[in-house]
């Protein structure tokens, strides 16, 4: 399948920024996971001091960190690890299309035997097995430094939580490619998608501060991107299936769309 073939050159190219990427999120995993012994002990404390900070984040459910589970739905997954997948997808989508107009490049890319479509899907199957890559960097070394260090771990809530994270990556990388086929240039792009997940964020923790705007969190992608929900209660919402499904696949429909009747000047 020629997709393949798009799908191999794009990976190859992309390979130093995804090891980069990985090698970030798993130094982040493996420090969060070693340092949860200490900090288990002190808890309550902790809790108490620092509680309302998550709230004011938005972060649902109840603060806790009694369990791995708990502590690293918390700790890890409500802030800092959309920030990097984020980053990471924007980074991906920008290089593929916008950065190769920038560069020029794409014009010899077009200029192959190959159909629009082709190419974009095999720039997005490039992205999604970077997605896969970045869930699985993430998942495996708190597994493996929880079964060291013989700290109790749930490994089925773990796997539930890898499905999630890589819906969530899945949806904000497609969205990003959209708008990569639709842009010139990867700066417009990464302030753009930036602005949409910044704003997402804000709604998602003003609708959780402000009962009378609560609507509003059916707006944002931190709503159904639930790991407190998958890390403790092992479970992801069918709103989360829905609402990341269907945004990958409508944006990779309108992108492929885009690339397949743009005209550009290169």
């Amino acid at each position: 399948m020629k997709a393949v073939i798009v799908a191999r050159r794009e990976l190859s190219l992309r390979r130093n920024s995804v090891i980069i990427f990985c090698i970030i999120v798993a130094f982040l995993a493996v420090l969060y996971t070693s340092i949860y012994p200490a900090l288990q002990h002190q808890a309550s404390q902790l809790i108490n001091s620092i509680g309302n900070v998550y709230k004011y984040v938005g972060v649902v459910g109840t603060v806790s960190f009694s369990t791995l589970q708990s502590y690293m739905a918390l700790e890890m997954f409500a802030i800092t690890w959309p920030i990097l997948v984020t980053v990471f997808a924007a980074s991906l989508s920008g290089a593929a299309i916008s950065g190769e107009i920038e560069k020029g490049t794409l014009g010899m890319l077009l200029a192959l035997p190959l159909k629009r479509t082709t190419i974009y899907l095999g720039k997005y199957l490039a992205g999604i097995i970077s997605i896969a890559i970045f869930v699985i960097t993430t998942i495996t070394p708190i597994i493996l430094i929880a079964k060291i260090g013989h700290i109790n771990l749930e490994f089925n809530h773990f796997a539930m939580t890898a499905l999630l994270c890589f819906l969530f990556g899945t949806a904000v990388y497609s969205l990003a490619l959209f708008f990569s086929a639709l842009l010139n240039e990867k700066t417009y792009l990464y302030g753009l998608i930036g602005s949409i997940l910044f704003m997402m964020y804000v709604i998602n923790a003003v609708a959780v501060l402000k009962p009378s705007l609560v609507a509003l969190k059916y707006f944002s992608f931190f709503h159904y991107f639930n790991v407190n929900g998958s890390l403790v209660n092992n479970h992801i919402s069918n709103s989360s299936y829905l609402i990341f499904i269907s945004v990958s696949v409508f944006s990779t429909v309108i992108g492929v769309l885009i690339l397949k009747y743009r005209n550009f000047i290169i």
